[in-house]
């Protein structure tokens, strides 16, 4: 089914698949809402509270990062069958940090 398809029960509503931080999470999510709210919905629904969703990065399965402020129809190569990953994001100056704590 594509991300324009519907779903039984609620019209409004597509079942995907995420992944946050390593664990599988399948959410019912309107597609027509901007993804942000899909990934506040799945962070609460994993228990992922403990950092405001501005520190997290939704990813497609092949690994470029989606607008969040975008709906899931608006990503029109997204289907019901792809996995999105919910991970925290790696500020600027953590990666800086990284490479400074790497260095001899």
């Amino acid at each position: 089914m594509t991300a324009t398809g519907q779903t039984g029960g609620d019209a409004r509503t597509v079942r995907v698949k995420f992944v946050v931080n390593g664990e599988p999470v399948e959410a019912a999510i309107n597609p027509e809402a901007p993804l942000s709210a899909a990934v506040q919905q799945v962070l609460r629904q994993s228990n992922n509270t403990g950092r405001p969703p501005t520190d997290w990065e939704l990813r497609d399965d092949r690994g470029q990062l989606l607008a969040t402020d975008h709906s899931f129809v608006e990503h029109a190569w997204l289907t019901e069958n792809n996995y999105l990953y919910i991970t925290v994001r790696i500020g600027v100056g953590g990666a800086h940090n990284l490479e400074r704590n790497l260095q001899p």
